[in-house]
């Protein structure tokens, strides 16, 4: 629900995501012969059987992405066994294609007993945007990929600012001072092409030691920050780096949901979620000159 990472994307619906469309692609385990299976589940668990839950402008989907894990090392023990089994008995060599073929048999007779592991991504639609519970650009296409096969076309992009973030992030660390409710935290990661990287943590970046990499022509990969919600008094701790990804999200000052049932509970807080989620990302946006549109959808 309360997300830790976040990889954001913009989007231009022409028609929207619903229940029935994400219907198409509902989870399912692999079949005997599947090493992985892909598919919807819904984000509230046990407590909701909608893949999609809404609430107002905040929707929340859940992909679920399933594989059997069977590890080389049993195939290849197998594999070896028959292979010494067919030898010895006949008294000859096996080779290539043969071996081949043998692993062929094995992987048909072990995949079936294989153990099914599950994980679960998570993604928040609000006006504009998707945003993906991952830092993993490979994680994020996995659910960009089975919307767009539910929804025919999905014009997506990275999302793109003006200013180069790596820019601003330095000058705003050399300052010591973020724009409007954002303020600066104590982690920071430092590069250049000579020295390489230099990650400080927990410690006051307005010192000595900071402003010598800065002024010696280190640039901002990643930065801790907070966020102040107005509206719900939520403080959003985060990393921002510059790809403008946002890692090790943590709320703190969450208002407590007044709920009749879990159900219920969990609405609150995604309503809650979303809507600060929205409003960091419109400050950030702004922050960085706006959304550079130079990219085609």
């Amino acid at each position: 629900m309360l997300f830790a990472n976040a990889r954001v994307y913009t989007v231009k619906l022409d028609t929207p995501i619903t229940n029935e469309v994400l219907e198409k692609h509902k989870a399912r385990e692999p079949g005997p012969m599947e090493t992985h299976a892909q598919g919807w589940v819904p984000p509230f668990g046990k407590e909701s059987d909608k893949l999609l839950e809404q609430i107002g402008d905040v929707g929340l989907i859940t992909l679920r992405t399933s594989k059997r894990r069977l590890p080389g090392k049993v195939v290849k023990e197998a594999v070896s066994a028959k292979v010494d089994e067919i030898e010895k008995r006949d008294g000859r060599k096996v080779y290539r294609t043969e071996r081949n073929a043998i692993k062929e048999q094995v992987l048909a007779e072990l995949l079936p007993r294989a153990f099914v592991e599950h994980r679960h991504i998570s993604a928040m639609l609000l006006p504009g945007y998707i945003v993906i519970n991952a830092t993993s650009e490979t994680a994020a296409m996995d659910v960009l990929n089975l919307l767009r096969e539910c929804n025919e076309t999905l014009p997506v992009r990275p999302l793109n600012v003006r200013i180069p973030p790596y820019s601003l992030m330095t000058d705003w660390l050399r300052a010591h001072a973020a724009p409007g409710n954002l303020r600066i935290g104590s982690d920071c990661l430092l590069q250049d092409t000579d020295r390489g990287q230099i990650r400080i943590r927990d410690r006051e970046l307005d010192s000595e030691e900071v402003r010598s990499h800065l002024q010696a022509g280190m640039i901002v990969e990643r930065l801790s920050l907070e966020h102040m919600d107005l509206d719900s008094f939520t403080s959003v701790y985060f990393e921002l780096d510059d790809k403008l990804v946002l890692r090790k999200i943590s709320y703190v000052g969450l208002a407590e949901i007044q709920a009749e049932d879990a159900y219920e509970e969990l609405q609150g807080t995604l309503a809650i979620a979303g809507d600060a989620m929205a409003n960091l990302l419109s400050e950030l946006v702004t922050s960085f000159g706006g959304i550079d549109d130079s990219t085609v959808f």
